[in-house]
C-alpha cells in the first residue's frame, strides 16, 4: 500500500512541476501539496513554497519554507540562509514587518556557521539591504500601513484565503476601529464555519455608532441570520431577519430576508415537534 501511495505521489509531483512550468500556479500548488503529504522531497517543497508565493498565499508559503528549512540538513549552507530570507519576504508581504525582521536576524546569525566564507560575505550584503527595507517598512506612517493591510486583506478574501484575510483584518482592527473591517472579518469567519466568532463580529458591527452604510447593515443582518441557522439558533435567526426587514426597502433583498425567516420558522417548528 505504501509503494502505491508513493507511486501516486510521484505522479502528483510531476503534474505539479509541469503545471508550475506552464505558470498554472493554482494547479501546481494543489498537486504538490498532495504529493508533499507522502514524499520528503526538497525540490517539491521549494516549488510548493514558490507557487504559494506567486498565488499571494504568503502564510502557506512560509509554512512550506519552514518545512524546507528543516529538510535542508544539519550543515549550514546558503540554502538555509536563502530560505530564511524568503520567509522574511513572505512575512513582509503579509505586512508583518516584525516577523520579517526576526527571520532576517536569524539568517544573519547563520552566516558565521557557513563553510563557504566568500558566499557568506555576498549574502551578508543582501541581508543587510533586506533588513533596512524591513526597518523602513515598520517606520511607515500609520495611515499608509493601514491602507496596505486592508488592501492585502481584501486580496486574500477575494482569493478565498480566509485564514490569511482574518489575520490581516485582525491586525488592522488592533490599530484602528472600523465597522466595515469588522464586517469583512465576520464574513471570513462565516466562510470557515467559525460561526460564534462571526456572530460576535456581526453584533459589534451593528452597534449604534458603527460606520456601516444601509446596504452593509442589511447584509450584516442577513449574514447574522444565516450563522444562527447553522449554529443552530432559530429564535435568534428569526429576530435577525425581522430586524433586517425593518431596515430593508429593496424588494429583492426583502424577499431574500423573508425566505430566510420562513426557513428558520420551519426548522424551529420541526425542532419543537421532535422535542415533545
Amino acid at each position: 500500500m505504501k509503494g502505491k501511495d508513493e507511486r501516486e505521489a510521484k505522479k502528483q509531483r510531476e503534474k505539479g512541476f509541469i503545471a508550475y512550468k506552464e505558470k498554472n500556479y493554482r494547479e501546481a500548488a494543489d498537486y504538490l501539496e498532495e504529493a508533499a503529504h507522502v514524499l520528503e522531497d526538497f525540490d517539491l517543497l521549494a516549488r510548493l513554497a514558490d507557487a504559494y508565493s506567486l498565488l499571494k498565499e504568503h502564510q502557506k508559503s512560509i509554512e512550506a519554507y519552514t518545512k524546507l528549512y528543516r529538510m535542508a540538513g544539519k550543515e549550514i549552507n546558503d540554502s538555509h540562509v536563502i530560505i530564511m530570507a524568503r520567509m522574511a519576504d513572505e512575512a513582509l508581504r503579509l505586512n508583518r514587518g516584525k516577523l520579517g525582521l526576526e527571520y532576517i536576524d536569524k539568517a544573519i546569525g547563520l552566516l558565521p556557521l557557513m563553510r563557504d566564507k566568500i558566499r557568506a560575505q555576498e549574502l551578508k550584503k543582501v541581508l543587510a539591504e533586506k533588513k533596512q527595507e524591513m526597518i523602513d517598512f515598520e517606520k511607515r506612517p500609520e495611515d499608509e500601513a493601514l491602507d496596505e493591510i486592508l488592501k492585502q486583506g481584501k486580496v486574500m478574501e477575494e482569493r478565498k484565503c480566509y485564514s490569511e484575510a482574518i489575520e490581516l483584518y485582525t491586525k488592522y482592527l488592533s490599530m484602528e476601529e472600523s465597522g466595515v473591517v469588522l464586517y469583512r472579518r465576520a464574513e471570513c469567519y462565516k466562510e470557515v464555519r467559525r460561526f460564534e466568532e462571526a456572530v460576535e463580529g456581526y453584533l459589534k458591527c451593528l452597534r449604534p455608532k458603527s460606520d456601516l452604510n444601509l446596504e452593509c447593515t442589511n447584509n450584516c443582518y442577513y449574514s447574522l441570520a444565516t450563522c444562527y441557522l447553522e449554529m443552530p439558533n432559530f429564535e435568534e435567526a428569526i429576530k435577525a431577519c425581522e430586524r433586517a426587514l425593518n431596515h430593508c426597502y429593496n424588494s429583492a433583498r426583502r424577499k431574500k430576508m423573508e425566505n430566510c425567516k420562513k426557513l428558520a420558522e420551519e426548522r424551529q417548528k420541526v425542532c419543537l415537534l421532535h422535542s415533545k
